[in-house]
């Protein structure tokens, strides 16, 4: 189940450019635990952005995706942590 909703997610990614993130959290929460389907997500789009920058390597310009690329990771660690904190039943309510 997981691959396959990993798949559509990759599909929109590359059609798009984004997008993959919204349809792994749309699906992934009925399959594990938020805070699993959020580290899973972030995972999986940290790979997907990856394989796009070694596809893009020649034209990226490295000193404009430092900035970005460091704040993404740290709201993502940060959010995640504080998420695992959090009571799983606030989370499922927000759900």
């Amino acid at each position: 189940m997981i691959l396959l909703i990993s798949l559509l997610a990759g599909l929109l990614q590359g059609i798009t450019g984004f997008g993959s993130g919204i349809v792994l959290m749309m699906y992934l929460p009925y399959v594990c635990s938020i805070t699993h389907s959020a580290a899973i997500t972030s995972a999986i789009c940290i790979a997907l952005s990856a394989t796009m920058v070694y596809q893009y390597r020649q034209t990226i310009n490295i000193k404009k995706v430092m900035i970005p690329l460091v704040l993404y990771m740290l709201t993502c660690t940060l959010t995640i942590s504080y998420a695992s904190m959090l009571n799983a039943l606030f989370l499922e309510y927000l759900k």
